[in-house]
């Protein structure tokens, strides 16, 4: 947060700065556009040197912008920096043309002359004027087609050598051979009118990122230069072409050089935070004595937490030291392999135990490039204290499930098939466990009961009964009936879904046989009475008469 705001703080005190500089060469210019031309005529001889001086630091401000767009790293460089860029080396070379076709000068190729000399500065102004003005609409996004780079180097020097070829041997051609002044002073308003689209897109698009900022008041500062050259105020001319030169090198530096080691600024600082605020423990460790030990580098929040440390306590420190059951436990060997062969490893659930912590862990080990061994790790004590009660409370209901006195099933309400059965209830049906898993429910139950067990299954689905409890009829293996009493409660999942249900099923055929026995001894005995001549008194335990039969 501190860093951002001292980034914003930055920018913009970068913004007024540009903003004061814009104000205070406009006011230094506005005398010298009202004072005549005739003022500023410079003989010869003392023009040239100065001239000299002025036109190769325009040279080097164009090469020196071309070289900052092309130092910049592939996933930097931008579509508008980049034509920016070769557009200046043009300039540049035409710059240099400039230069040295001066009258006063040696000849350069041909004779040197006027004419000479003003195309090469014309073409310079309005090369920069038009890569400006294209520049300002490209996008900012990152460049990765090499090929674009490459067309359009070799457009640009194409082009310049074409001027080259026009101005030194074809100047037959150019229009402004008949009509010097009308051509020039028409082609500067031309530069002016591309530099006055580039700057109201700059400032359209100018925020808080100084590198606008910088764009804008360069643009501004080169309309001012034209200006001048349209009064014949060169030397002005020149001296506010350079600074607006230089303002321009400033902005594609910061994007080009600056950025990224910005970007990087940027990149540490969200692996950091990243780092610091994973849930995940994360420690960095570094082999030392050939790999025989490992010392602490990093430490993240989340270790600390789980580890109960201090990490200014513990960085720097042996790993055998900080953690003394850590040998076996076997992370040292893990970080041996991974530092040896650079293969990430998984480094399964283990239990470490030493006389200040204990607990589960699960490790995930790879290497860096610097060979630094990083260690990603889960406190999973939770998790697999569950797990193992988890297996324990199975391993009860396991258990009782087996060993019941009554059958116990387990089916899927959905297909309604068998998923469990015991000992026991095999034994009511008279089928094996394999045989009772590879049928249904419907298959063992009595046709007549089926369409009762359907109706009450489904109410206990829909939740409109707990429980389905009945007595049923199932079929014996060797074809018999078998009558069970069956308590059955349904398994839902976390959503409240049916999907399995628990039956204990009780054996209550021998229960219903003695029943019907019992019903029809007390009928054979009643149709005796019944049959007998007189009454027949029986004397209860109270000594009451019951009668039992009359004539």
């Amino acid at each position: 947060m501190y860093k951002r705001f001292a980034l914003i703080v930055s920018a913009i005190l970068s913004a007024q700065r540009c903003f004061v500089l814009l104000v205070l060469l406009t006011t230094v210019a506005t005398p010298f556009f009202l004072i005549p031309s005739a003022y500023f005529g410079i003989t010869p001889r003392n023009f040239l040197p100065l001239r000299t001086l002025l036109e190769f630091s325009s040279v080097l401000i164009a090469f020196m912008i071309f070289g900052a767009t092309c130092r910049n790293e592939t996933p930097i460089r931008s579509p508008n920096l980049t034509l920016l860029g070769y557009a200046m080396l043009a300039v540049g070379l035409s710059d240099f043309g400039h230069l040295l076709s001066y009258r006063q000068l040696p000849d350069f190729i041909t004779p040197s002359s006027q004419e000479s000399g003003i195309a090469f500065g014309y073409a310079a102004r309005l090369t920069a004027a038009t890569g400006i003005c294209i520049a300002s609409f490209l996008s900012t996004a990152s460049l990765r087609d090499a090929q674009v780079r490459y067309i359009l180097l070799s457009g640009f020097s194409l082009y310049a050598l074409l001027n080259y070829g026009l101005v030194l041997f074809h100047q037959s051609y150019l229009p402004y051979a008949s009509r010097l002044t009308e051509f020039k002073t028409a082609g500067e308003w031309a530069a002016i009118s591309l530099l006055v689209i580039a700057a109201s897109r700059f400032w359209q698009t100018m925020n808080i990122d100084s590198r606008k900022i910088y764009f804008f008041t360069a643009v501004m500062v080169f309309i001012i230069s034209e200006l001048f050259f349209i009064q014949y105020k060169n030397v002005l001319g020149h001296f506010y072409k350079i600074i607006g030169g230089f303002l321009l090198y400033r902005a594609v530096s910061m994007n080009s050089i600056e950025a990224p080691f910005h970007e990087d600024e940027q990149q540490q600082s969200r692996y950091r935070q990243l780092f610091e605020n994973m849930p995940s423990c994360c420690m960095v460790y570094k082999a030392i004595d050939n790999g025989d030990d490992f010392t602490l580098m990093e430490i993240n929040y989340a270790a600390e937490r789980t580890e109960k440390i201090n990490r200014d306590d513990f960085i720097g420190g042996k790993v055998t030291e900080l953690f003394p059951s850590v040998s076996e436990f076997g992370l040292p060997d893990v970080l041996r392999r991974v530092l040896r062969t650079g293969q990430a490893e998984h480094f399964p659930v283990k239990y470490y135990q030493d006389g200040r912590i204990v607990g589960w862990r699960e490790n995930y080990l790879y290497r860096l490039a610097g060979g630094e061994v990083v260690v990603i790790y889960d406190n999973v004590t939770e998790r697999e204290s569950a797990k193992q009660a988890l297996q324990k409370s199975e391993c009860n209901f396991r258990a009782v499930f087996e060993t019941a006195a009554i059958g116990m099933v387990e089916t899927d309400l959905i297909a309604g098939k068998f998923l469990r059965v015991n000992l026991k209830f095999c034994q009511m049906t008279g089928y094996s466990e394999e045989e009772l898993l590879t049928t249904t429910i419907a298959n063992i139950t009595h046709p007549d009961d089926r369409k009762k067990d359907r109706e009450g299954m489904s109410r206990m689905i829909q939740g409109e009964n707990h429980e389905y409890v009945t007595e049923k009829r199932y079929i014996h293996k060797d074809g018999n009936e078998i009558r069970v009493h069956l308590n059955a409660v349904a398994l839902r999942d976390e959503n409240g879904r049916a999907l399995h249900s628990l039956a204990a099923i009780v054996d209550i055929t021998a229960r219903k046989q003695s029943e019907a026995d019992l019903r029809r001894s007390e009928q054979e005995l009643k149709s005796i009475f019944d049959a007998l001549p007189d009454f027949y008194f029986h004397l209860g335990a109270c000594r009451t008469y019951q009668l039992l039969s009359h004539i």
